[in-house]
């Protein structure tokens, strides 16, 4: 199986994105002059994370979302996938790369593209 070093030597700009969970103790909003705490829920890349809360130590250890984009250097082909852990599971960097990239390869293999 081909690795994201082996895309990207042969000439693909791969990217891979991470989201996680996070413990987020929600905001106060105002509307029309009534205040109403809400709770913010979803997934953040680590750099949300660290713009709103300065570390990672929010980051929740179950699960999360990996993205890969695959674009061939002349940008008529592209590619992107997703592998979602779920909030039962550890999450896996390593693990959500092999499921997001696997898919692509396979897109690709059907398309006959990078052989």
């Amino acid at each position: 199986m081909k690795t994201v070093h082996d895309l990207r030597k042969a000439g693909y700009k791969v990217t891979v994105t991470h989201f996680r969970y996070v413990r987020d103790p929600g905001v106060t909003v105002e509307v029309d002059g009534e205040k109403t705490f809400v709770e913010r829920e979803g997934l953040w890349t680590n750099d949300m994370i660290y713009e709103e809360f300065g570390n990672l130590k929010n980051v929740l250890p179950c699960g999360g979302m990996t993205s890969v984009t695959v674009e061939s250097s002349d940008g008529k082909e592209y590619f992107m996938n997703d592998a979602n852990c779920s909030k039962k599971d550890n999450y896996s960097k390593k693990l959500g790369v092999k499921i997001a990239l696997g898919r692509i390869l396979k897109q690709m293999e059907e398309e006959n593209v990078g052989d």
